[in-house]
C-alpha cells in the first residue's frame, strides 16, 4: 500500500492543510484510489523505460549520485554542442 507522507518540514503535513481536514488513514484511501483509478485507465501503460532496467540500481548508495548524474550530463552535452559547433564551421 501507499504511504503518504505526513511529516515536512517543521512537523507540518507535506500538503499543507489536508493533514489538518483528513486523517492521515483517510490521505491514504485517497491516494490508493486515484492510484488504482489511473491504473485501470492506462495512465501508467506508456512510460519512458517502461520494461527497461533501472540504471545503476545494483550499485551501492552515494549520496553525491545526483551531482555525478549532473556532471555527466553536462559532459555529454558540451561534448554534442561542440561537435555541432565544429560542424557549422566546417560546413
Amino acid at each position: 500500500m501507499f504511504r503518504f507522507p505526513t511529516q515536512g518540514v517543521g512537523g507540518h503535513g507535506i500538503i499543507l492543510g489536508m493533514s489538518d481536514r483528513f486523517s492521515r488513514r483517510a490521505i491514504e484511501l485517497i491516494s490508493d484510489n486515484r492510484i488504482r483509478q489511473a491504473m485501470e485507465e492506462g495512465e501508467f501503460d506508456n512510460l519512458p523505460g517502461l520494461g527497461k532496467p533501472i540504471p545503476d540500481i545494483d550499485e551501492p548508495y552515494d549520496p553525491n549520485w545526483w551531482a555525478k548524474q549532473w556532471m555527466k550530463r553536462e559532459r555529454r552535452e558540451a561534448a554534442i554542442s561542440h561537435s555541432l559547433m565544429t560542424r557549422e564551421k566546417k560546413g
